[in-house]
């Protein structure tokens, strides 16, 4: 069985290896470890050194961080606080930062996932 992990406003992503389930609740998976954890090509941010993590920047959730994000959802949001699909490092509000530092460096990166 593959991981796959869907997020609010991320990129989702799968597990490069199958994992076996050998009862409820067992089995465990840690997309952190390596960048080798992921399916796909650059599926991936290092989010500080040796910790790896879901690529951010996909506010409308449709799989592709694109113009859309930003015109759609980061600008009548930006100013705003709380739960917001634009908040892109997760901090409750959405600013300038999420943009720059989240939506810019990911743009036109996509789901590799298969259908």
């Amino acid at each position: 069985m593959f991981i796959v992990v869907y997020h609010r406003n991320h990129i989702a992503v799968m597990s490069s290896e199958a994992i076996v389930l050998t009862g409820p609740g067992a089995g465990s998976y840690d997309f952190t470890m390596s960048p080798e954890k992921y399916y796909g090509d650059k599926m991936h941010v290092e989010l500080s050194t040796g910790i790896w993590g879901m690529i951010s920047g996909d506010a409308d959730g449709n799989g592709i961080v694109n113009v859309n994000d930003k015109n759609l959802n980061w600008i009548p949001q930006s100013g705003k606080k709380g739960y917001k699909s634009s908040d892109f490092n997760l901090n409750t509000q959405v600013e300038n930062n999420d943009k720059n530092d989240y939506w810019r460096i990911n743009l036109n990166r996509e789901s590799q996932i298969p259908q």
